[in-house]
């Protein structure tokens, strides 16, 4: 009764869902909860507590899956049942009671406990009967589609078994009935979605259940479609509704055709691409799934796409690929969305390879050709913004079939007329009926191709609802497209209306670019450079088109701005004018196309150009700079098309010179100049010279305008001024007309230059009298000193061609019509002519200046023109020409002259010629020699002489200093020049004159910075002169790798002999302590030339340099009690002694100068190691912080002494200067008797050991044994280590002072056994003196 009332009460819902492509409905039922009867508890969860309605219910449900299983139930009456009986009772309870098991927790909780492990116990079974199997998969089914997504543990275990049905060994049924579960499954986005993200995405950890089931798909397809296909009708078994899972009355498994097996596959793989299509529709990009619907996707394309490809490849039934189709369209959205453009991209060329026509391409469209063109289409309409990059093969596809379509109307017309033919020849009802089935055919062929050639003219109109980044696509794919084309296309001539079949693409860009005018300012720079490139294209019907196209496109800009045209959607921002936006990019290609190499386009695009100037030019703004750069280009680089761009420079001046920018009136007026100074036509010249005039009239009327109202603004405020100043812009665009007039210097022949130069300087001063002060000011800062410039340029870039002679008959005509003349042979070449041109100008601006003088000292920038003047002398040094070089030195020397008189008055100027004596001086280093023959830098060093002795006493010690400095650089100049005696060039020994005066002076004077620079220069020439840096650091001193350079060695040892002799013992105190240490790194640096480059005659100097500069300046340190200038003159002397005296092994040669020949040179060393113990001394003498300096000099000692086998005199000195300071007395014996008392240890050890004495050994042993005869130390001279010092009794003075003996005793004991003779008496010797001096023994005579 329960049951009854339930189904008479309970309202029923059915929801109809149309499965896209299969042409079915499916009806769902879906249960309401009943109002009269609640349902059990939901928080209970002991059956014992349900009441007794659901109780009963929970047992049956227990006992049904206990008896279905096998089992005995607890509740019914029953033995046993039949399993299939007891798997629909389940299939049954499942569906319609779904919101028991969703809604109640003991209910639900029946499904993972008892009905999910009954299906796996099932499962071990279900392909042994037809029966059971279909029936457990039914209720697979249902389990899967209504709890699936709450039940995911348990589905993911079904899901595992169900994709292990799909392998080859199960009988065939079962895979076909595995498939239309998995169909249902794929069907369920939901359920795919809850799969794939609880199981797939999960990671390596988890079971790919997702990619599993498309993997068993995919086998199944693989099988499935290699079945003939020839006899298959898909369409009819969809039509039939037949599923094999639906077939319950029958035991046996049913035989199932090929058709089947194949569209049960091909239904659950559209079912597949339908959902991933319904999850992925309206999904937006950032969305929080949307990398998991990409996985799921990136998974499903490989079988959904060899699928597809085989229904379209094998099937003809309309209704079939019709929905496959469609499928493909859902999927190329789906993957276009999710950005995966590698699928995208497959599916649509999947869709564009049966969009056209199997060869021969004049055969007619099939039906399937025709749904494929249309879906390829609907794809571009509707789903634009999703291709991106999938726009070139979706428009390689539009640009075909326009093409068939274009060329294929004559194949149509044949083909109808050979079928009207052949129907003719047949019988007659034959023939009406063929007739009338061609007919039909062409009629729907005719409609088919009227559709899709409206939709391709379509395509482009519908551009407009693309979002801007995927309209760039579209035109990167039409650009793509065109240049293809382009290069299949040759050099045959074409015209524009053949444009649609020849370039299709390009025919469609311009197109495009119309269609979406309102945003062209984003979608230009796409299509510039592709324009431009056609422009330069072989086919001259192509280049016509593309100038054409563009002039069109700029002027429908132009009309848009003119309408006002407005958005569709209203905006309250104004809309940019296009011409504002658009003419800069615009002109750009212009500017561009004017570039290409056939005269032709050249031609139409500067024609073109005043066309938009003609009908644009009222608007143009910042365009003009472009039109006026591609006219001025024109004048100067293309003589061709001067005629033409001509006509655009005569049209500006007459109808839009007021509507020019002042800003660009200046770019006119030199375009203008452009066209006056070429040579092509004469009356372009004279046209430019009456525009010249126009603009002139034009710049007076502005002027007067701008005068007038200054002059109501100074009435208003009387005490402004009297003197009309004149608007900047007017002032630079009369200096800018002008300078028009001033490019004729410029011109290449000579007597023009003369005159124009003499019209120029005399034209200023009367036209500078109407000026006022400011702008007579500027026509001397930017007439004036620019035409020098200009000067100076041309004639350093001046042609160097044959000298001008005169004709032997006719004279042949210039190309201004004059006849060439005779010329002195001084000025016979341009060169000359233009060195000429060059000092006119200098002398020119130079007679200006002192001409206007007076009137110049009102300005404030008198002292400015003074130094431009200067920067031109400088900059005329630059010249390889005597003469512009004498004129340059003599000017400037008269200069320095006059402002060292009055550099009180003008100190920047006195600077300014200083600086323009270095540059002339570092230009004249450079040139090195002029021709003929004549060396500048002697001109300086004599002028440098001249000033120095006509104005010592208003020279400053600065101006010494950058004397010197200039004689430094001049010094490094090599010069091929006679040399005298001493190896010197004419300039280096009036150097040496003049800096030998120079330091003598300054020392008499006391000017101590003098005399410190010019100490500080002999060091600078002899780094120099060995190839150092100066100043020479420390490391850079460790790292030396001193090179002679021939020209600057005499020289170098000639200033360093005088410094070394003269000025620096004579030096006051600072000076000898500032300049010490440099000069003896750069002297011990040339002294080591001894192992590099013994031939060099610097060496030996730069030694004895080097010793006397050493003692010089350790005494003046010592004297100044300065311990840190101590210790780096100390530092300086033991790095440059070290480095002559012990050179690393890589810096002596192997050839020519090897070992034994520097050995022989060993006196320099005798002599250098001597001054060690002087200056040892003097170093203590300076102080009690000394300690450290003494034991660096003894270090250099102690080194040498280790050097008897190799070095036997530089060893011997080093021992007796050792000794030399252990005698008693001297400051440093505390620390160089230790030093020498190990040393005896070790030499003396080292005998004793040695089983047989080389040479060396026995020499030092030796020396050694002589000096400890002789020596005498202070008994606390040292610590014993051989003997208590308070344990043994000093009784005698003798005792006392050779307590060294004592303490080497030991060893020379051990010493007896060695049997040379020299070396057994002196150790006799010594230790008779230990017996007699601390044993009191009498020696006994041998």
């Amino acid at each position: 009764e329960e049951e009854e009332d339930d189904d008479g009460e309970e309202p029923e819902k059915e929801k109809e869902k149309e499965k896209e492509g299969k042409g079915k409905e499916k009806e769902k039922e879906k249960d309401k909860k009943p109002h009269h009867i609640p349902l059990p508890q939901k928080n209970v969860l002991d059956p014992s507590l349900l009441g007794p309605c659901a109780k009963d219910a929970y047992a049956l449900l227990q006992d049904l899956c206990a008896l279905t299983a096998g089992d005995m139930p607890s509740f019914l009456k029953l033995q046993s049942i039949s399993a299939t009986f007891g798997l629909e009772l389940l299939e049954i309870l499942l569906s319609a009671n779904s919101y028991l098991f969703i809604e109640v927790p003991i209910f639900r909780q029946v499904l993972p406990d008892r009905i999910c492990p009954l299906l796996l116990r099932c499962f071990l079974q279900v392909a042994q009967d037809f029966s059971f199997g279909v029936r457990l998969l039914r209720v697979i089914n249902v389990f899967l589609l209504r709890y699936g997504v709450s039940m995911i543990t348990e589905v993911e275990v079904l899901l595992m078994r169900l994709s292990k049905l799909l392998e080859s060994e199960h009988p065939e049924w079962l895979h076909v009935v595995a498939v239309e579960v998995l169909r249902g499954i794929f069907g369920d986005k939901k359920l795919i979605s809850c799969v794939y993200e609880n199981c797939d995405a999960k990671g390596s950890s988890s079971t790919s259940i997702f990619k599993d089931l498309v993997h068993g798909l995919t086998s199944y397809v693989r099988v499935a479609f290699q079945l003939d296909w020839t006899a298959v009708s898909l369409e009819e078994v969809m039509n039939s509704k037949f599923r094999c899972m639906d077939r319950l009355n029958t035991a046996q498994a049913p035989l199932l055709k090929d058709a089947y097996r194949i569209y049960a596959g091909v239904a659950c793989v559209l079912a597949l691409a339908h959902s991933l299509h319904d999850l992925i529709r309206g999904l937006p990009s950032n969305a929080d799934k949307f990398k998991l619907y990409a996985a799921i996707a990136m998974d499903s394309s490989p079988v959904m796409l060899t699928c597809m490809s085989a229904v379209l490849d094998h099937s003809d039934e309309e209704i079939i690929y019709q929905q496959v189709m469609k499928a493909i369209e859902n999927a190329v959205y789906s993957f276009g969305t999710l950005k995966l453009h590698v699928q995208r991209d497959s599916y649509l060329s999947l869709l564009c390879k049966h969009a056209m026509p199997s060869p021969p391409v004049e055969s007619a469209l099939t039906t399937k050709n025709t749904h494929a063109i249309k879906a390829v289409l609907n794809i571009a309409h509707c789903m634009g913004n999703i291709l991106d990059t999938s726009w070139g093969v979706t428009l390689r596809t539009v640009e075909q079939l326009h093409i068939l379509f274009a060329t294929g109307s004559a194949a149509s017309a044949a083909a109808a007329a050979a079928s009207a033919t052949t129907a003719a020849d047949a019988p007659a009802t034959a023939a009406d009926a063929a007739v009338a089935a061609a007919e039909k055919a062409a009629e729907e062929e005719s409609n088919d191709v009227v559709i899709i050639t409206h939709a391709i003219n379509a395509l482009w109109q519908s551009t407009q609802h693309l979002d801007t980044s995927s309209l760039i696509h579209l035109l990167h794919a039409l650009v793509n497209l065109s240049t293809q084309t382009l290069k299949s296309l040759n050099a045959v001539e074409g015209t524009e209306a053949s444009m649609a079949t020849t370039n299709f693409a390009l025919l469609k860009l311009f197109e495009t670019l119309h269609v979406n005018l309102l945003r062209i300012g984003d979608l230009w720079e796409t299509a510039a450079a592709h324009v431009v490139d056609v422009s330069r294209h072989k086919n001259s019907g192509m280049r016509s088109f593309v100038v054409r196209s563009l002039l069109n496109l700029v002027m429908a800009c132009l009309a848009a701005d003119r309408a006002e045209i407005r958005p569709q959607e209203v905006s309250d921002v104004p809309r940019t004018k296009l011409m504002d936006q658009m003419q800069v990019p615009f002109l750009d290609v212009i500017q561009a196309m004017t570039r290409s190499p056939f005269s032709d386009t050249h031609t139409a695009t500067l024609e073109s150009l005043y066309k938009i100037i003609q009908s644009a030019g009222q608007v143009l703004s910042q365009g003009w700079q472009l039109i006026l750069d591609i006219l001025s280009t024109e004048a100067k680089e293309n003589d061709r098309f001067i005629p033409t761009a001509f006509t655009s420079i005569h049209l500006i001046s007459t109808d839009f010179l007021p509507a020019l920018p002042r800003e660009y009136l200046g770019m006119y007026i030199s375009a203008v100049g452009f066209y006056g100074v070429q040579t092509v036509e004469v009356n372009i010249s004279l046209t430019s010279g009456e525009i010249l005039w126009n603009i002139a009239d034009f710049l007076a009327q502005q002027t007067a305008a701008a005068a007038e109202l200054q002059e109501e603004q100074q009435q208003e405020q009387p005490f402004a001024g009297s003197d009309v100043t004149m608007a900047p812009e007017f002032r630079d665009l009369w200096l800018g007309f002008f300078f028009e007039l001033k490019k004729l210097v410029n011109d290449e022949r000579a007597d023009v230059r003369t005159t124009v130069l003499s019209t120029l300087f005399k034209a200023l001063g009367t036209h500078g009298a109407v000026l006022p002060l400011g702008v007579w000011d500027s026509c001397i800062w930017d007439i004036v000193f620019p035409l020098m410039q200009d000067v100076r340029e041309v004639c350093t870039t001046g042609k160097h061609d044959q000298p001008e002679v005169a004709p032997k008959q006719t004279p042949k005509q210039s190309r201004d019509g004059g006849a060439k003349i005779l010329v002195h042979h001084s000025r016979d070449s341009s060169q000359k002519q233009w060195d000429q041109t060059l000092v006119q100008t200098c002398e020119g601006v130079t007679r200006t200046l002192r001409g206007a003088f007076s009137r110049l000292r009102e300005l404030p920038r008198f002292a400015e023109a003074w130094e431009r003047l200067l920067g031109h002398l400088e900059e005329m040094a630059e010249r390889r020409s005597a003469e512009v070089a004498q004129c340059a030195a003599r000017e400037l020397h008269s200069a320095m002259c006059k402002f060292a008189e009055e550099r009180e008055a003008f100190p920047e100027l006195w600077e300014k010629c200083w600086t323009v004596l270095e540059s002339l001086t570092a230009s004249y280093i450079k040139t090195k020699e002029f021709a003929p023959k004549y060396l500048p830098v002697a001109d300086v060093v004599t002028n440098l002489g001249e000033l120095y002795d006509t104005h010592e006493q208003q020279l400053q010690p600065d101006d010494i200093m950058r004397m010197m400095k200039l004689l430094r650089e001049i010094s490094l100049l090599e010069i091929e020049e006679f040399r005298d005696d001493n190896g010197l060039t004419s300039v280096q020994a009036s150097m040496g004159r003049l800096l030998d005066v120079i330091a003598a002076r300054a020392v008499a004077s006391g000017r101590d910075s003098v005399v410190e620079y010019s100490v500080d220069t002999v060091s600078f020439l002899v780094l120099k002169a060995i190839c150092l840096p100066f100043p020479l650091t420390e490391a850079e001193a460790a790292a030396a790798q001193p090179q002679p350079s021939a020209s600057l060695v005499p020289f170098a040892r000639r200033m360093a002999e005088c410094c070394c002799g003269t000025t620096l013992p004579t030096a006051s105190l600072t000076v000898r302590c500032a300049c010490a240490p440099q000069l003896l790194a750069a002297l011990g640096a040339a002294a080591a030339l001894r192992h590099t480059h013994h031939a060099s005659p610097l060496w030996a100097p730069a030694l004895d340099a080097f010793v006397a500069a050493a003692r010089v300046a350790v005494a003046a340190a010592a004297e100044s009690r300065d311990t840190a200038l101590l210790a780096c003159v100390c530092n300086a002397f033991c790095h440059g002694a070290h480095a002559f005296l012990f050179p690393p092994h890589a810096a002596i040669p192997a050839a020519p100068f090897p070992l034994a020949q520097l050995n022989a040179d060993e006196s320099k060393d005798v002599v250098l190691v001597a001054s060690f113990a002087g200056f040892a001394l003097s170093v203590a003498e300076a102080g009690e912080e000394t300690a450290d300096l003494e034991r660096e000099l003894l270090a250099v000692v102690s080194e040498g002494c280790a050097l008897c086998d190799t070095r036997e005199a530089l060893a011997r000195a080093c021992y007796s200067a050792l000794f030399e300071l252990c005698r008693v007395g001297t400051r440093v014996e505390p620390i160089a008797t230790p030093i020498a008392v190990d040393m005896c240890r070790r030499v003396l050890t080292e005998l004793a050991a040695a089983a047989s004495h080389s040479k060396g050994q026995l020499v030092e042993a030796m020396v050694v044994l002589t000096e400890l005869r002789t020596l005498k130390t202070r008994p606390d001279a040292f610590s014993p280590t051989t003997f208590d010092r308070d344990a043994v009794p000093l009784t005698t003075e003798d005792a006392a002072a050779h307590t060294h003996l004592l303490e080497l005793y030991p060893v020379l004991c051990r010493c007896a056994l060695v049997s040379e003779r020299d070396v057994r008496e002196l150790l006799v010797e010594l230790l008779v003196a230990v017996g007699v001096y601390f044993l009191h023994s009498k020696p006994q005579q041998q």
